[in-house]
């Protein structure tokens, strides 16, 4: 059987999937074109970020089963996938450390102002810099995490240990399903007023997609950061760019965008009370090893007719 890999992943993946029969397949490039001619003839597929819409989906007349090298699938046509029994799973247990790791980095970073500190001491050897840039602590601090999933609760773990208070919204979950040392809040404006740091940790849906705007940005304090390592569509990108731009909140960590991969003229690259990685968070040595084996695993597990460790959707034989 033949499985397209998309994107480059780690060897683990592939090394587990050639072991076991399969003929791989590299793809070409991240755009559709590109992946409309590599998919075909393909009966299954790892994919990271690269699209996966009806388009590409209607050029696999074989492909059986989509495995997400990470979480979120909004790059998947799910609707598609489902209609056309197609399997797609995920990898939800890879790289939740080395997101919430990077999520806490971004706050570091951001109230260090190592950004633009960075900028003007390596370039022109500004020893004074340190001088002009006032910097913060986040101990005594609170936090705002959006999504109390793996992820948010394993930042909250991190945030509760450097003493910062936790605070969090999630329709989904209950006061008793978390630790007593984060407070559940219900109504998303409270935790936006409250928050000297917002993180976010949602997948990207109908239901989230554009969740923090410029209304959002109006409540938050002036004093406050943004990090956004989830997906880029949960925030409405320019309502982010004018809070910036009008000095709505003091600055913002940013690892994923709403056009990936990301456009060179995004003015996010030129603002100074921004850091910006290339959604990078979950790309640890060890989150890429478990995300690369974990998806391999499921092709295998679905040809070889076991149960599916980490299914997406549910198709009927």
């Amino acid at each position: 059987m033949k499985i397209l890999i998309s994107e480059p992943i780690a060897e683990s993946g592939k090394k587990y999937l050639v072991e076991r029969g399969y003929e791989i397949y590299e793809g070409t490039g991240y755009t559709k074109e590109s992946m409309i001619q590599d998919i075909r003839g393909c009966e299954g597929m790892i994919i990271s970020i690269n699209p996966c819409d009806k388009d590409v989906l209607e050029a696999a007349l074989n492909l059986k089963v989509i495995a997400k090298h990470g979480v979120g699938v909004d790059n998947i046509d799910m609707k598609y996938c489902d209609k056309h029994n197609i399997q797609v799973t995920f990898t939800p247990l890879a790289n939740g450390q080395a997101v919430a790791e990077h999520a806490l980095y971004l706050m570091f970073a951001c109230s260090r102002n190592v950004n633009i500190i960075n900028k003007y001491f390596r370039e022109g050897r500004d020893f004074q810099v340190r001088n002009r840039y006032n910097s913060v602590e986040l101990q005594g601090k609170t936090v705002g995490i959006f999504g109390l999933g793996r992820i948010g609760r394993a930042l909250a773990r991190m945030c509760n240990g450097i003493g910062m208070e936790v605070i969090g919204y999630d329709p989904y979950m209950l006061q008793n399903q978390l630790s007593s040392d984060i407070e559940l809040i219900k109504e998303k404006d409270e935790v936006l007023k409250r928050s000297d740091y917002i993180s976010i940790h949602l997948p990207c849906s109908d239901e989230t997609r554009g969740l923090i705007g410029f209304r959002e940005f109006e409540l938050m304090k002036k004093s406050a950061f943004l990090v956004n390592t989830s997906r880029g569509g949960v925030v409405v990108e320019k309502d982010l760019i004018e809070a910036l731009e009008k000095e709505m909140i003091r600055g913002a960590g940013i690892d994923v965008f709403e056009i990936e991969p990301v456009e060179a003229s995004n003015p996010l690259f030129e603002m100074e009370n921004v850091i910006v990685t290339p959604h990078l968070a979950g790309g640890s040595e060890e989150a890429i090893y478990k995300m690369s084996l974990h998806a391999a695993m499921g092709i295998d597990e679905f040809f070889s007719g076991k149960p599916l460790s980490w299914p997406v959707n549910k198709i009927s034989f």
